[in-house]
């Protein structure tokens, strides 16, 4: 177990800080957080204490603490659920989903959780505005990210976040930095 002191170090290198008395995401309190057992679950987005879970400053219901985790900047999971900052994926099968990225878009020099998952029914695509969005013409078996969380790609298809690249053809797709791609598409 981390000391007080480690632990409120490791906090205020993330979303998450800690002053004497409170713990907050971002500017925001999360209110009714047991300070002494918060603890940020992988990623800098999600978190648990001996009371609660917490995406963000929110605290989540229904959740399964003992099996709560942060799969990565944009998805957690336990053995019932899948959650976004948005709260529950309610379509998502917790047992068979799995992250197909990092969960992380960079731009300007901050991380944003934008990402791809997927279980045995849908591919999923978050980019911080709002719900997840289910990508219905994706193919769940053959579906990849290309890690950027922007781009991903099935057999068949090539997708800027939650749209279908219908011009684009998949045979002769060239992977560049998400710059150089959004240049060259006209996105």
């Amino acid at each position: 177990l981390l000391s007080r002191r480690q632990r409120q170090m490791c906090i205020r290198d993330s979303s998450y800080r800690m002053d004497d008395k409170c713990i907050y995401w971002g500017n925001e309190e999360v209110r009714s957080a047991d300070y002494d057992s918060f603890v940020i679950c992988l990623t800098k987005t999600f978190a648990k204490d001996k009371n609660k879970c917490y995406a963000g400053a929110r605290s989540l219901r229904n959740v399964d603490a003992a099996s709560f985790h942060s799969l990565n900047w944009t998805y957690a999971k336990d053995k019932n659920h899948v959650w976004t900052l948005c709260g529950i994926i309610k379509e998502a099968d917790a047992s068979s989903f799995q992250v197909c990225d990092n969960g992380m878009y960079f731009n300007n020099g901050l991380i944003y959780p934008y990402g791809y998952g997927k279980d045995c029914n849908f591919v999923f695509y978050y980019d911080y505005s709002g719900k997840p969005t289910i990508i219905k013409t994706a193919d769940t078996e053959t579906f990849r990210s290309l890690d950027d969380g922007l781009y991903g790609m099935d057999s068949k298809s090539i997708f800027y976040g939650k749209k279908k690249l219908n011009k684009a053809d998949i045979n002769s797709c060239l992977l560049y930095t998400s710059d150089a791609a959004d240049d060259l598409i006209g996105v």
